[in-house]
């Protein structure tokens, strides 16, 4: 029989640790079953064995011990309550099982709980690790679709080199053309805007005053505008046919493309 003190000390070390036991409880409720992190694991299991200890050691010398919820884990309440106890028609003295075996036994299955807490987390880490892998993968190949699409490969790309000739051709000279004269005409009035185009928002390439004698070379689809060439530089502009004077109708005029 154990001394009333050493009993007490007991039942104060069991309230002790059961209070640390309902703490770490709640810390592992805040991050998560499967997110706890090993050291909470690992003193919760520690407090449950010293607890599962002193309950022994009290019960061992006819101490009455309650038992408490927080006392065992979640899978050790399921595996013990999943477990049928068979029916016997013959009464069978109770079996007495060492303290030390017991506690033996606890640790036991405390250390196996710890490793498939660890196998269930590494198996979620590489299923994540597979997902991110898989959506690499597939975004690489999306991205590869979109930059095919939206810049597709160019023909040149597609040819095969050929062999370049071993001389070099000589490069043509090119004369500039005369301008076949047509009619003959006029500025008529100061301040002429010789424009690039035959229309009034082409840009203006030069003004011209009163009385500059050119070619008319065509005339645009409106018959409005006249393509005129200076005789000396054969440079041609755009006037409109009211500032000229022509030897010829400006609406005979062949018609020629707008730049």
């Amino acid at each position: 029989m154990l001394d009333p003190e050493v009993i007490e000390q007991q039942q104060r070390l069991l309230t002790t640790y059961r209070q640390r036991l309902v703490h770490l409880v709640q810390q592992q409720a805040q991050y998560g079953e499967h997110n706890t992190p090993p050291e909470i694991t690992r003193d919760m299991a520690n407090a449950r064995l010293h607890i599962a200890n002193i309950k022994q050691l009290l019960r061992d010398h006819n101490v009455e011990v309650l038992d408490q919820p927080v006392d065992r884990s979640y899978i050790t309440q399921r595996l013990e309550d999943s477990i049928v106890p068979t029916r016997s028609t013959v009464p069978q003295a109770p079996q007495y099982v060492p303290r030390e075996q017991k506690t033996s036994e606890l640790k036991l299955n405390i250390v196996r709980l710890i490793h498939l807490d660890t196998i269930v987390r590494g198996l979620k880490i590489v299923l994540i690790l597979l997902s991110i892998g898989a959506v690499l993968v597939a975004g690489s190949y999306i991205v590869k679709a979109l930059i095919g699409a939206i810049w597709p490969p160019s023909s040149s790309s597609q040819m095969t080199a050929t062999p370049q000739p071993m001389f070099t051709a000589p490069t043509p000279t090119f004369m500039p053309k005369p301008v076949e004269m047509i009619a003959d005409c006029a500025t008529n009035t100061d301040m002429v805007n010789a424009r690039q185009g035959p229309t009034i928002s082409a840009p203006v390439i030069e003004i011209l005053p009163s009385n500059v004698h050119l070619t008319a070379i065509g005339r645009d689809m409106t018959g409005e505008w006249v393509k005129v060439a200076e005789p000396k530089t054969n440079r041609t502009y755009w006037i409109n046919r009211t500032l000229l004077h022509c030897t010829e109708d400006p609406t005979t005029l062949p018609t020629v493309p707008a730049p």
